[in-house]
């Protein structure tokens, strides 16, 4: 494979993917733009609470659509299509029935939901207010983030990513809208967010009612199989995890940057955090376009592949960096003109963005070990980020230096994270040799 064709054919699939996963966290952060220019830092903190539970649903979401897409795939490549249609039919039932049940659980325990998040008395109206929309909605957020990933491997990742793409303008507009002219505030953003969900799983399923369509939606596969149903959620259960570590560290991150630096330190941690996301999530897009090429590809072109990927994730991350650490204050400017959370997001952002570089190959070599049926390393690699340093890291640097300590934690864990990443990929280095010298001979 040569590398310009390569690099052409990697980004031709991680384009759409990521344009296809930023449609629920550009919603949000959507809202937090024109919320926290039209109520100020209180409402923009209270926005930022509500994020783990965003990840959360997103988690839910992904667990039954990536297991569905995946045993989709592999039906479609056998040309199996009713064993497909089955498949899409139970991951649209289960989908619905999940989210159901979410909904079911979490109305009428948004307070508590709050108050374990890190809210406290002055945030937890606006969070609350912009809940009582978002849970209800949240059916339309997980349709969208699970079919979305099966439009993709049924070979429209394009039309995925436009139906996704017209989603983020409709919130942005509708955003406007709401909030800055007719004045509805935080319940104006939810209804926004809910709105251009609901318009981009109505188009997806129109797409899979089309008998244009391989694999069509068909009423007749939507009663639940046990054996199907368990295959779906054993298949995604991956990317379930990661997003609950996700979440699990949001909550924890919320409650340290209460303790240590209240209200206006929650809003930095918003402000941040939006922009992280969406760094992750384009580099995400390159993983998943890596790991279909990957499937698709064998010998010396998954070691290819592999490399292009390394190579496009770091140029992502070193370009989020030198935009971070160099225009800082146009990435605050659109969420807030406050001069002291204007300081603490710029300290904030500047530390935790200063090992931004090296971002991108962690996340390249966990899904590449993933790709290659190395769940434990894949797994092991997300988690030593996410959990297993950064939460020590935050109890003793928080006790040391306070408000800053929390923000070095993240760049610290992330050092050591790399460091065992690069163990374990050095170990793969033969192969890599070995399958070079066997293909070159």
């Amino acid at each position: 494979m040569h590398k310009r064709a390569g690099f052409k054919l990697l980004l031709s699939y991680s384009v759409p993917a990521a344009i296809s996963m930023m449609v629920a966290a550009f919603c949000n952060i959507s809202d937090r733009w024109f919320i926290g220019e039209s109520e100020g830092i209180t409402a923009l903190a209270g926005l930022s609470l509500t994020l783990p539970l965003m990840v959360l649903l997103t988690a839910i979401g992904s667990i039954v659509g990536t297991g569905g897409a995946i045993l989709i795939g592999r039906c479609l490549r056998r040309k199996e299509i009713l064993i497909a249609e089955k498949i899409l039919g139970n991951t649209f039932s289960l989908t619905f029935l999940i989210s159901l049940l979410i909904i079911f659980i979490l109305s009428g325990f948004q307070k508590e939901i709050i108050l374990l998040f890190g809210g406290r008395t002055e945030t937890l109206p606006y969070a609350v207010r912009y809940l009582n929309i978002i849970i209800p909605g949240s059916i339309f957020l997980n349709l969208t983030a699970g079919l979305t990933n099966c439009m993709r491997v049924c070979g429209f990742a394009r039309k995925a990513a436009w139906i996704v793409f017209l989603g983020i303008i409709l919130n942005v507009v509708s955003d406007y809208y709401f909030i800055s002219v007719l004045g509805m505030g935080i319940e104006g953003g939810a209804i926004a967010t809910v709105l251009s969900m609901g318009t981009c799983a109505l188009l997806i399923c129109f797409h899979f009612l089309s008998p244009d369509s391989p694999v069509v939606l068909r009423k007749t596969y939507f009663k639940p199989q046990a054996r199907q149903t368990l295959k779906i959620i054993l298949t995604g259960m991956t990317p379930f995890f990661m997003n609950l570590t996700i979440c699990t560290v949001s909550i924890i991150m919320n409650n340290y940057l209460v303790v240590h630096g209240g209200t206006i330190a929650i809003g930095a941690y918003g402000i941040i955090s939006s922009y992280t996301i969406l760094i992750m999530i384009t580099i995400s897009g390159i993983c998943q376009g890596m790991q279909i090429l990957i499937h698709n590809h064998s010998g010396i072109a998954k070691v290819r592949l592999f490399r292009l990927a390394v190579y496009a994730g770091a140029g992502i991350s070193c370009t989020g960096f030198i935009l971070g650490e160099f225009f800082t204050g146009h990435f605050i400017s659109p969420f807030t003109s406050h001069p002291e959370l204007t300081r603490i997001t710029q300290t904030g952002l500047r530390i935790v963005f200063c090992t931004l570089p090296i971002l991108g190959f962690q996340l390249i070599v966990a899904s590449f070990f993933q790709s290659i049926d190395k769940t434990r390393k894949a797994l092991f690699i997300n988690m030593s980020r996410q959990f297993i340093f950064l939460i020590p890291s935050l109890f003793v640097f928080s006790g040391l230096w306070g408000i800053n300590g929390i923000w070095i934690a993240v760049p610290f864990s992330d050092l050591l994270s790399t460091f065992i990443t690069t163990l374990f990929i050095k170990r793969e280095k033969t192969h890599f040799s070995t399958v070079e010298a066997l293909q070159n001979s």
